[in-house]
């Protein structure tokens, strides 16, 4: 069963993460949604529906933002409660899409946000955490083993 072929009927739950879509459409590997405007020819992020049920989830938008420093040099950051809000809400929505696409769990779910080295964490009032100590940040996988799961908001 070619799964990607569900996505254009649910394009509400193909957003991207943080950024907007671009042009949804049919490729090889199954249903794409670029995200972002191009830049140098290349989207900052999409979202690939393969045709096997799996979902692929890029998105760069979020570590766009920069603030000045004392010292002179951008500082780089990521908003956290942002981040945490917009992975949680898109893990939803990407279950509900399996869900309705008929793809059974197990479901594994990986978060990785790569390229991050010296960014900081920003939280509220102004405060910041880090900065990042290492390029990639690799978080454990997780298996949902029944039904959609509601995802708890801190």
């Amino acid at each position: 069963m070619d799964v990607s072929a569900e996505a254009p009927k649910q394009q509400v739950l193909m957003r991207p993460l943080y950024l907007s879509a671009n042009g949804p459409r049919f490729n090889f590997d199954g249903f794409l949604v670029p995200a972002g405007e191009p830049r140098d020819g290349a989207f900052t992020g999409y979202v690939q529906i393969f045709r096997t049920g799996g979902v692929e989830i890029v998105d760069a938008g979020i570590l766009a933002g920069t603030i000045p420093s004392e010292l002179g040099q951008p500082r780089q950051f990521i908003p956290s409660r942002k981040f945490e809000d917009a992975v949680i809400d898109g893990i939803e929505r990407f279950l509900e899409f399996q869900k309705r696409a008929e793809v059974f769990p197990p479901i594994l779910i990986m978060v990785s946000l790569l390229g991050v080295a010296n960014f900081e964490l920003a939280a509220a009032q102004g405060r910041f955490f880090g900065p990042i100590d290492r390029p990639d940040l690799v978080v454990p996988e997780v298996v949902v083993e029944d039904s959609v799961p509601m995802l708890p908001h801190c």
